[in-house]
């Protein structure tokens, strides 16, 4: 048993089961729920292939938006991300997860969602991808007053603290960031279990890619025009494993199509692979341009210039998206807004 991290209860519930609470309104074998907000959104970002610096006793700071991470483990990039992913994933189909801050989950769990049959790399690759989230301390200053999925916060936190024991893990949220950020801050979003198949340090941009696209079409849900469209420029501040046109200016590297353009490219061709039947995207193209002076832009030419496809808009059709809850939930927050309307003083 590895009692480093914490002195938590190593009692596993008789329910441990996964939960199927979130899962019947999803009749798509694709999609799956997850929980976001704009902290654990930026949250995700936090890569050390951008905005990072060496700092004194082998520390890495990492700046990333809002929050700026400083950790001891070698690295932070897709794989850590990819494990809070799942950590989120699980969590939010855990039975009565709003009333706990702990997620549970076992190798064979994690072996059957990544699709993974090796049980002794498995968990090395749990431990390894955990320890450096629990060697990282974050502090945050944003939000906006009033918004409970964007909480105001000023202040350090740290993420989690684990043990496991006969592979069984027991993750528990650290009760700052429990409380700031998950407990009454956090709304359902779809999520592609691809997400867990790709392999995230050689196909990190895809990763990053669909969680930008996930994210956007969460948060238009009221929105109908603008769920399946992201400008390039936009998307491209969602992808940390990619260097920004700045970063390769000042290192003297202008090959924008090999660095960023290519990449994404590739990125978006893997998730809407035709010859997989579980990929998230059924079809995609980037345009430039609006209404007849619209075009398709060709990414296959090496001569594309980078400011065009920056002010690009790459638009996707997803491959059976639970539509449904979008407008089950825009439903809602309308009638909330009405009743909230009816309720002020005249």
């Amino acid at each position: 048993m590895d009692k480093k991290k914490d002195s938590l209860d190593l009692t596993v519930p008789s329910n441990k089961a996964k939960s199927k609470e979130l899962e019947p309104d999803i009749s798509s074998a694709i999609f799956g729920m997850t929980v976001q907000n704009q902290p654990i959104n930026v949250l995700y970002r936090v890569n050390s292939k951008r905005n990072s610096k060496k700092k004194p006793m082998h520390q890495l700071e990492i700046q990333a938006g809002t929050i700026k991470a400083v950790t001891t483990a070698k690295k932070l990039d897709a794989a850590e991300a990819q494990m809070l992913d799942y950590l989120f994933y699980t969590y939010a189909n855990t039975p009565n997860h709003d009333n706990d801050g702990t997620v549970i989950f076992t190798v064979s769990d994690y072996l059957k969602t990544f699709n993974k049959t090796d049980r002794k790399s498995a968990k090395r690759s749990i431990i390894k991808r955990l320890d450096a989230l629990y060697d990282t301390s974050y502090k945050y200053f944003g939000g906006r007053k009033n918004d409970p999925y964007d909480p105001q916060y000023s202040g350090k936190f740290h993420l989690l603290s684990y043990i496991q024991n006969r592979g069984v893990f027991i993750v528990k949220w650290d009760p700052i960031f429990y409380e700031a950020f998950i407990a009454n801050h956090i709304m359902p979003m779809p999520h592609s279990k691809y997400g867990f198949i790709l392999n995230p340090r050689k196909e990190a941009t895809a990763l990053y890619v669909l969680r930008a696209l996930e994210e956007n079409k969460r948060k238009n849900a009221s929105n109908p025009d603008r769920q399946n469209w992201m400008k390039v420029s936009t998307l491209l501040e969602y992808v940390p494993s990619l260097k920004t046109p700045e970063e390769l200016k000042e290192e003297g590297d202008r090959h924008y199509y090999d660095r960023i353009i290519e990449p994404i490219y590739k990125a978006v061709e893997r998730l809407a692979r035709p010859t997989d039947k579980n990929r998230p995207i059924k079809s995609y193209c980037f345009t430039c341009g609006s209404g007849k002076n619209k075009k398709l832009l060709d990414l296959g030419d090496e001569k594309v210039d980078y400011n065009l496809f920056a002010n690009a808009n790459l638009e996707v059709e997803w491959n059976n998206y639970p539509e449904k809850l979008l407008k089950q939930w825009s439903k809602t927050k309308r009638s909330k807004n009405k009743d909230k309307q009816k309720s002020k003083p005249k």
